[in-house]
């Protein structure tokens, strides 16, 4: 079934991990005024050219350089990349003034904020009204990569940009334009006979007034967010660090779900965790002499495939390699070494990896969900060895929320989990004008033990800054109807909106910062102005 051999994977990653020691970049332009710098990457973007923006200092004044997403190790090889890119036709015409190689230090690394930009040239029109739908986005840059992936299976696609008063901004992927609703049938066949299903008939006369709203909501607001932090919180030990960085990552899935437990500090303190009963049961049967595990589950949006993958860090000779009928064996690499694996299959179209590194004391087990054997192949070829869990804008920006270490305070980092808010939460919660937003974007909980204390960080990436504050004023309006006394009260944390609640068995602290909404609890052990002390230790602040 599948043959022996060494998978090296070489491939790019769709978003690029800058490492900033020596190294040399593409620089497109210089600014002096960080908001020209930040709509000139939004525009390489929207031509999925990937930019990032730096400080740089000289004696004449701060500049904003706006470098190529692309790292070299040697200033010829940059250079070939300024000739490359130079003739990219895009490039050629805005008529830059010229390109050039540099290098960039770590001071000079910038959080790059990015702006929305509106619609423009759309290919539907009164004149030809139909398109087909291929997918629906909450955040562009998903939308933008696959319809990079469509292009290269030869399908013209575009993204269409929306915004409604009940789900807010949506990025949508099209294709074709057409007169008659019957002429995009064959189209949509091609889409079926590559495996996209699930793809509809779009109306222009249905979506222009959301596509005019959201250029209306663009020019009016300046709506933006944050591409997070590629560095890992110093609260995390180094078993932790490793499930991140040793991670196996594959460009064309995007994050469903992932957790990230800290066996050691989850058993010193005697917390009880309810999710990690599943990763006993599914991949592990104890834990002994592990120190931490990551789960991550990801799907292929454009094709509904899906796949788990875990990882463990143990202590010397925990994982030792077993023998077993039925199984083929290959190796692949990951970040820093090569994993011994055996692939088999059960009864369905299931597809179970297991892998093996003595010298790295992991473990890796890689789920499938209704996989052929080629697209299971196609996954673990696809698999990047120079980039981690940090290329993925949604972990980044959430880790960027948790506290960093704090040596005055004993505070053990416990778990994490983040998932993609379902359908299930709107309708749990009557559909209401504050739940049906959150739809489609991410939920996110960290729980730590500090001095005695377990305390909570719940907070939702609303992934645009207009979305978090929006919900979360609807949130405090509906407060505001109770009665307001010493458990239900407008509370005070930086220059927030923020609010304290204090039930039977817990109390929290909420507030919107940026594009999230957060929430800082503990089973009432913690007093209003602990949880206001913490929550200013949150690295989202700096």
């Amino acid at each position: 079934m599948f043959k022996k051999t060494l998978c090296y994977i070489l491939l790019n990653i769709f978003v690029s991990i800058p490492v900033f020691c020596d190294s040399w970049f593409v620089c497109l332009g210089s600014f002096k005024e960080q908001k020209n710098a930040e709509k000139f990457v939004s525009l390489l973007k929207s031509e999925n050219i990937q930019a990032s923006i730096y400080l740089h200092k000289k004696d004449s004044g701060t500049f904003y350089r706006v470098l190529l997403d692309q790292k070299f190790d040697f200033i010829n090889e940059a250079r070939n990349k300024r000739n490359e890119i130079n003739n990219h036709p895009f490039i050629r015409n805005l008529n830059l003034s010229g390109l050039w190689a540099c290098s960039a230090s770590p001071e000079d690394i910038f959080n790059n904020t990015v702006i929305l930009t509106s619609n423009e040239d759309i290919p539907i029109s009164p004149e030809k009204p139909y398109s087909i739908l291929v997918r629906s986005y909450k955040e562009e840059q998903a939308a933008v990569n696959d319809k990079e992936r469509l292009a290269k299976n030869d399908i013209d696609a575009y993204v269409l940009k929306t915004f409604d008063d009940s789900s807010y901004f949506s990025f949508n992927l099209h294709t074709g334009a057409f007169e008659d609703e019957k002429d995009g049938l064959d189209l949509q066949n091609k889409l079926a006979d590559l495996g996209i299903e699930d793809t509809k008939i779009s109306n222009y006369e249905d979506i222009i007034d959301d596509i005019e709203k959201y250029n209306e909501m663009i020019e009016n607001n300046e709506i933006s967010y944050d591409t997070g932090s590629y560095t890992i919180p110093s609260s995390f030990s180094p078993w932790i660090r490793k499930c991140i960085t040793q991670f196996p990552i594959n460009k064309d899935f995007q994050i469903e779900e992932i957790m990230l437990f800290d066996i050691d500090n989850i058993n010193a303190t005697k917390s009880e965790v309810e999710d990690l009963d599943f990763i006993k049961d599914t991949y592990l049967e104890e834990t002994e002499n592990i120190h931490a595990v990551s789960l991550a589950k990801y799907k292929d949006d454009l094709f509904n495939n899906e796949v788990s993958v875990f990882i463990a860090v143990g202590d010397n000779g925990t994982f030792v390699p077993k023998e077993t009928e039925n199984t083929d064996k290959i190796q692949f690499a990951i970040v820093d070494d090569v994993l011994d694996c055996t692939i088999s299959k059960n009864d369905s179209t299931d597809y179970y990896l297991y892998g093996i590194n003595p010298s790295q004391n992991m473990f890796v087990a890689m789920i499938s969900k209704d996989f052929d054997e080629n697209q299971f192949m196609a996954f673990i070829n696809n698999i990047s060895n120079d980039s981690n869990l940090l290329v993925y804008p949604q972990l980044r920006k959430n880790l960027l929320v948790l506290p960093e270490k704090n040596d005055s305070v004993q505070r053990d980092f416990l778990y994490f989990t983040l998932s993609k808010v379902g359908d299930d939460y709107a309708r749990e919660r009557g559909y209401s004008n504050w739940s049906v937003p959150i739809v489609g974007h991410w939920r996110a909980a960290s729980y730590f033990y500090q001095n005695d204390n377990r305390f909570s960080l719940a907070f939702f990436d609303m992934d645009y800054d207009y979305n978090a504050s929006r919900i979360h004023n609807m949130f405090m309006s509906e407060k505001k109807n109770i009665d307001i006394n010493e458990n239900n009260h407008p509370s005070t944390l930086e220059d927030t909106n923020s609010w304290y609640i204090n039930l039977l068995d817990s109390n929290e602290l909420s507030f919107s910062t940026k594009s999230y909404i957060i929430a800082v609890g503990s089973e009432n052990n913690l007093s209003e102005n602990d949880l206001i002390d913490t929550s200013r230790e949150l690295q989202i602040w700096d």
